[in-house]
């Protein structure tokens, strides 16, 4: 029921959009681009060059679990329901299916993700230039989009991280629509993308909620016009609920969608997760796009600011709140303060005294920005694919030799590796290590000695740890016990470091 269900919402969010589009006065604001058409089609190609050049997705693609659900259904050997409505997203899954009956081809599979993935570009950038009315904005918004770590990596992959961008850069840009022309028709594509986006990635809802700043704070009397909005609010609520309902439902039987306050110290200074805001580059033009709110009298600029900065500030919960938090889950506050960093950036520039010094500072900072990108794309790229099996290191902690002291099999011990779990009857999952309260109820049951054994699979092959990885190492004291010796592979005699957790969580 929930894949035809998603069905029924794809299409009426298309008949919604479609209808927004033929009204003259908002094709006339999109129109109104003009030749900056070129600019946001070409950063498009870029977008696409990126992805490709640094990942060797077509002829080296490394699967992860969801892609290769999504490819079983591309390639006809499995169908949407054959997967947990939690794991695997069900429009996503139909429009695999239905691409599949195109060919089998790796090409034909990474085109078909380049093409969900690659409109968050040139939405968001079309967003950022009408929101703010200045074209150098949305260009450069796109542009660093473009280049961004993880949407590069994302958007050759089948999973729903790059399209649940690109319908929420939609969202956004239907926002902005919402506030230049305010129609019911508008209105109504508005909230239908938003219902879209959240139902393709749940998660995004906060963001999704918060792109209500760029109309309120733009026409607060917009909110007095209910007979303009209600209509399209209620048709989308009704749309999603069934959705909603079956994926929460699904969900409560997952470790992953544990949440509450207590993941909030673990997770905040978890700065790889907001890249690129936390680099140089564009941390401090971020800063200057705040300081735009407080620094400029009431002007469209700091409402534009106020906007781009409550998106931010909302988008990154509930997945915050999450036992996963990392840079897919954030992307959209990343998008709006990217384009926050930008208007900041810019408007300094705008300040008249010591203009060329200010122009110089900034051009400095976008470069490294865009080097801190391309720094980033290179690691992925040499990671992804990779099929060394070496043993991760664990930051700050001496790496263990040896052999393991006698009667670690009595005590707790996260692995998944087979090998240990089999010589061990007290082996759990390495995924509950993101929980805290799991793990100290473990230290409590077997008196003080837990271990977790690191081995060749927690380096992702494909290019990317796991959101866990650095939560792990940053809430556990640890030091060296010993090695496993595990199965071998071939020719290749594979082992396990294992650590011991010196401290009560």
């Amino acid at each position: 029921m929930l894949a035809t269900y998603a069905l029924v919402l794809f299409f009426v969010t298309l008949l919604g959009v479609v209808a927004a589009l033929a009204d003259k006065e908002t094709w006339a604001l999109l129109r109104g681009l003009g030749r900056h058409w070129l600019g946001y089609a070409a950063l498009t190609a870029v977008a696409a060059a990126a992805s490709l050049g640094f990942f060797d997705a077509i002829d080296a693609h490394a699967f992860r679990a969801h892609e290769e659900a999504l490819h079983f259904i591309f390639t006809g050997q499995s169908s949407v329901g054959d997967f947990h409505p939690a794991e695997l997203q069900t429009l996503v899954g139909h429009y695999y299916g239905a691409l599949g009956s195109f060919g089998s081809s790796m090409g034909l599979f990474v085109t078909g993700a380049l093409g969900l993935g690659l409109w968050g570009v040139p939405l968001a950038g079309i967003a950022a230039h009408l929101l703010s009315r200045r074209p150098e904005v949305g260009l450069l918004t796109a542009a660093l989009l473009a280049l961004h770590p993880s949407l590069a990596y994302w958007r050759v992959h089948a999973f729903h991280v790059a399209p649940a961008h690109s319908a929420f850069c939609a969202t956004l840009l239907f926002a902005v629509l919402v506030l230049r022309n305010p129609s019911r028709r508008a209105f109504a594509a508005w909230f239908l993308l938003g219902a879209l986006t959240c139902f393709i990635r749940l998660e995004y809802s906060g963001a999704v909620m918060a792109t209500a700043a760029i109309p309120l704070l733009g026409q607060p009397e917009l909110i007095k016009r209910v007979g303009t909005w209600l209509p399209g609010l209620l048709v989308a609520a009704v749309l999603l609920l069934l959705p909603v309902r079956e994926v929460l439902a699904a969900a409560e039987q997952r470790e992953d969608y544990r949440t509450g306050l207590r993941f909030l110290w673990l997770h905040a200074p978890m700065w790889p997760a907001y890249r690129p805001l936390s680099s140089w580059g564009l941390g401090l033009p971020f800063l200057l796009g705040i300081g735009v709110i407080f620094g400029l009298p009431k002007s469209e600029h700091r409402r534009t600011a106020g906007a781009l900065l409550t998106i931010v500030l909302l988008g990154i919960f509930p997945p915050l709140l999450f036992t996963d938090f990392g840079a897919r889950h954030a992307l959209p506050a990343t998008t709006a303060g990217i384009a926050l960093a930008v208007l900041g950036g810019l408007l300094f520039l705008s300040v008249p005294r010591q203009q060329g010094l200010r122009r110089v500072a900034m051009a400095l900072l976008l470069i490294s920005a865009t080097a801190g990108s391309l720094g980033d794309l290179s690691e992925l790229g040499r990671r992804y694919g990779n099929q060394d099996t070496g043993t991760p290191a664990v930051a700050g902690v001496e790496r263990p030799t040896g052999p393991m002291p006698e009667g670690w099999v009595d005590c707790a011990i996260y692995s998944n590796d087979p090998t240990i779990c089999d010589a061990s009857p007290n082996c759990h999952p390495v995924k509950d290590m993101r929980d805290p309260v799991l793990v100290r109820k473990r230290w409590d049951g077997y008196g003080g000695c837990v271990y977790w054994a690191v081995d060749g699979q927690l380096d992702d092959v494909a290019g990317v740890q796991h959101e866990w990885w650095p939560v792990v190492q940053r809430i556990y004291p640890l030091e060296p016990a010993g090695v496993i010796p595990l199965r071998r592979s071939g020719e290749q005699q594979l082992q396990a470091e294992v650590y011991r957790i010196v401290e009560r969580p």
